[in-house]
């Protein structure tokens, strides 16, 4: 059973429509406030309490990565040459990543370099192949020092859906 709500309000100057949706969009509960702090503090209660009180199990986390948005710049954009949407993208510190059209999101392609090879941070390069639209070569080692070997690498990936 999922048990995720969702809360939608439309605010006016004299009242809030607040609207209780439960995972599937259906109504759970509707409510008319007037704009007033205290009406809005013990809505703001009741609703806790009612969260408290149905809450016999510790909640399930789903671990995500995180979404920075503004933490850094774009270095460089490369498009498929025939694939409408094939899209891949470079990033001063935040890795190498694919567009995916359907999901309208940027998927990771490096987050699977860690401290251990470190060497591998930071792209310099993304060289798309223009016989196979899912191959992909990123250059590597951005970010390594000259004397510390190794210093670097080409990683070629098959990235099909």
């Amino acid at each position: 059973m999922n048990r995720e709500k969702y809360i939608g309000l439309d605010v006016h100057q004299a009242t809030i429509v607040v609207a209780v949706l439960d995972s599937a969009g259906k109504l759970v509960m509707e409510s008319i406030l007037e704009t007033e702090a205290a009406t809005i503090l013990q809505f703001d209660l009741m609703i806790a309490q009612s969260v408290t009180a149905n809450s016999t199990q510790q909640p399930v986390y789903t671990w995500k990565n995180v979404r920075i948005v503004g933490g850094g710049f774009i270095t460089g954009i490369e498009a498929h040459p025939w694939i409408p949407e094939l899209f891949y993208a470079r990033t001063d510190i935040g890795g190498s990543y694919r567009w995916n059209p359907f999901t309208q999101t940027w998927l990771p392609l490096t987050d699977w370099v860690t401290p251990d090879n470190w060497d591998l941070q930071g792209t310099l390069s993304i060289a798309l192949d223009p016989t196979n639209p899912f191959n992909v070569y990123l250059a590597q080692g951005e970010y390594v020092e000259s004397w510390a070997p190794p210093t670097g690498g080409i990683i070629y990936g098959d990235i099909a859906p």
